[in-house]
């Protein structure tokens, strides 16, 4: 089992308010041969390739069909995990440390800002039996669960409020943020 893992490239494409006129593939085969250039790798040399992203925000079923050509991932190993890039990095790292492969790739995108409802996108996210039918917006049972943990804890809200602050101060000082 191999211990030790390492991020050998990045590559990424500038946050912008809205993209109407990039589809998420061209901006994937642009954040990707950035990331390639900066591993010194070429496409053939990659193993594995996970990609991370929403179905429901590419306004797309199974979105993963249209992500191998981008990423020069045809004819290889390829799975999308509905989860941020954080998750891909994690499954990533389980596949490299097994020894099945010696270099994966991670690819996670949104065009969240292009939906013109985001909110109602969110809707999917509650249970269909017993939240969804209330018709309260999910930031709204968010809160209420907060408050649960909160009182659970006995953490207050101000202390979350710091929290938030440091990390939109330390989120503000990148570039790429």
């Amino acid at each position: 089992m191999n211990e030790r893992v390492a991020i050998i490239g990045v590559g990424l494409t500038a946050a912008r308010p809205a993209t109407e006129h990039l589809s998420f593939k061209e901006m994937m085969f642009e954040a990707a041969q950035r990331a390639y250039a900066d591993a010194g790798v070429e496409a053939h040399e990659i193993e594995s390739f996970v990609t991370c992203a929403e179905d429901l925000s590419e306004g797309i079923s199974i979105f993963d069909e249209y992500t191998p050509d981008q990423l020069g991932a045809a004819q290889k190993p390829m799975h999308t995990l509905t989860q941020d890039g954080l998750h891909g990095i994690a499954d990533a790292v389980m596949q490299l440390r097994s020894g099945l492969v010696g270099l994966v790739v991670v690819e996670a995108h949104s065009k969240h800002s292009n939906l013109e409802k985001p909110d109602s996108i969110l809707d999917y996210a509650l249970d269909p039996v017993y939240n969804r039918p209330l018709g309260f917006n999910p930031h709204v049972i968010a809160g209420l669960e907060m408050n649960i943990f909160l009182h659970a804890r006995g953490i207050s809200q101000a202390q979350c409020a710091q929290v938030v602050a440091k990390n939109r101060a330390q989120a503000l000082k990148n570039i790429a943020a």
